[in-house]
């Protein structure tokens, strides 16, 4: 009976977007700019705003040479920053690489030196991050300024490109990076507010740190919805 059930679950089939969630998520934004998307310890941030930060990230991004395909390793704590970062990179047609903020500098060094990132972001409490990053240029959020014009949707990365790199813990041996498509992404973020009914009005509790898979439903599917 439980292999009925399962069966029944996962045999359910639907169109893949063919679009990538920033696309999607930036249509959102621009759909209702005055609107609170995330709440953190301080005011509000709003969609226009989060739109503009974003946008922001991604040129600065560009200026420093990241280009379609490449990767931009990223520490940044929790909050509205963080989820301006994932989608500006992405925005820049990069994948982002989060970092554990907890390792020690000798461990982020490793994937950094297996992962080869164009760039690293940080915002001023990435201390492990700055020292492992050696000759890779260092991209500081807070020389960054709020931006004012919005996400372009057009200028976002195809279904092919790589979204993200998740390095695994490494208990078995040495950490591997995991390269996950925006197709993939796109899949799980729409099966997943299908299935569970989330809609423009739900909240959701982000409590995933971002170098774990988890954390890419926290910001890329309530966004989406």
């Amino acid at each position: 009976a439980q292999a009925a059930r399962r069966a029944a679950a996962n045999g359910a089939t639907a169109p893949i977007p063919h679009r990538c969630v920033p696309a999607m998520i930036a249509d959102a934004l621009a759909a209702a700019p005055g609107r609170p998307v995330i709440s953190g310890s301080g005011a509000p941030l709003t969609a226009g705003a989060l739109s503009a930060r974003a946008r922001a990230i991604a040129d600065a991004l560009a200026a420093a040479g990241v280009d379609a395909g490449d990767r931009v390793a990223l520490s940044v704590a929790r909050g509205p920053d963080q989820a301006a970062a994932m989608l500006g990179i992405q925005a820049a047609g990069a994948a982002y690489l989060p970092l554990d903020r907890g390792s020690p500098a000798s461990r982020l060094a490793t994937i950094l030196a297996d992962a080869r990132p164009r760039a690293v972001l940080v915002d001023a409490g990435a201390e492990a991050a700055r020292q492992a990053a050696g000759g890779l240029p260092l991209i500081a959020l807070e020389d960054i300024g709020p931006g004012a014009a919005p996400l372009d949707p057009a200028s976002m990365p195809g279904p092919d490109a790589a979204a993200y790199v998740i390095y695994t813990s490494g208990s078995t041996g040495t950490p591997k990076g995991v390269v996950v498509g925006h197709r993939a992404l796109a899949n799980m973020v729409a099966v997943t507010n299908q299935r569970f009914g989330i809609g423009p009005d739900d909240r959701a509790l982000a409590v995933t740190a971002l170098h774990h898979d988890l954390s890419v439903y926290d910001l890329f599917g309530p966004l989406a919805a």
